[in-house]
């Protein structure tokens, strides 16, 4: 692995870590039971989608950026943050396994029709590329936007 990917890595990582750091233990201020008036929660969800295609080769960096502007960014305009990263596995008694992943952050309402996009997304990417491995969390989040230029 070259200096640079590292260093591109590690700088990825730190971006996941502090707005993990940032927003842990935030839960919703709309009322649980969804009361007429209630707004919609917001969460944080975190799509891990890896690269390497089973039947072989691995999902070009192009062709990436092709699914994020066809797919996630049509899904969700309001907006995204892409990382790269790398992910690894070790199947029982199985060498350790790894593969270049593009890690997508959305922070949004939680809805029936976010969450039904989400399903998309990774639907798509699933079937477009072979079903390589998609990992998907998700989290409470209470987010504070501040816009840019403007104070």
């Amino acid at each position: 692995m070259t200096a640079k990917r590292i260093a591109s890595l590690v700088i990825c990582m730190a971006v996941v870590a502090s707005l993990a750091a940032s927003l842990a233990g935030c839960g919703s201020t709309a009322s649980d039971d969804k009361g007429e008036g209630a707004e919609p929660s917001w969460v944080q969800t975190e799509l891990f989608f890896g690269r390497s295609i089973p039947a072989g080769g691995e999902v070009t960096e192009e062709a990436f950026q092709q699914f994020l502007e066809e797919v996630v960014t049509k899904e969700f305009p309001a907006g995204l943050t892409v990382c790269d990263a790398y992910g690894q596995q070790q199947d029982e008694g199985a060498p350790i396994t790894k593969q270049k992943t593009k890690v997508v952050l959305l922070v949004h309402q939680k809805t029936e029709s976010n969450e039904d996009a989400v399903e998309r997304v990774i639907a798509a990417y699933r079937q477009r590329f072979g079903k390589p491995q998609v990992m998907h969390t998700e989290q409470a989040v209470e987010p504070e936007f501040f816009a840019g230029g403007v104070d």
